[in-house]
């Protein structure tokens, strides 16, 4: 049944591509990478990891923000299946849970 969750784009509006894996990938370490990565670029970020899956959505003081509103985030989802990665990125709304942790 996770499988044939993963393996679904749940509609981000953005792109999707599944990565072919021989072995597990470490999601928290992958997410942890990631976020640093758009820190560093200047956005605020908030990782949410699971046993098999990641989200990550990140927000940054730009045009997007101006013509969104302050609730629209980058959202980049990676989840874990047998033998594959689904990344899946787009624009979502920002969970409110993810404000707490600024």
């Amino acid at each position: 049944m996770t499988m044939l969750m993963s393996d679904q784009p749940v509609g981000l509006g953005g792109k999707s591509q599944m990565v072919p894996t021989q072995y597990p990938i470490n999601l928290q370490a992958v997410a942890q990478q990631v976020v640093m990565f758009l820190r560093a670029q200047g956005f605020r970020a908030w990782p949410m990891v699971g046993q098999n899956l990641a989200v990550i959505q990140a927000q940054h003081h730009s045009l997007l923000g101006t013509l969104t509103g302050q609730n629209k985030a980058y959202t980049i989802r990676l989840c874990q299946g047998q033998g594959f990665i689904m990344v899946e990125t787009g624009i979502a709304n920002l969970m409110q849970d993810c404000n707490a942790s600024t």
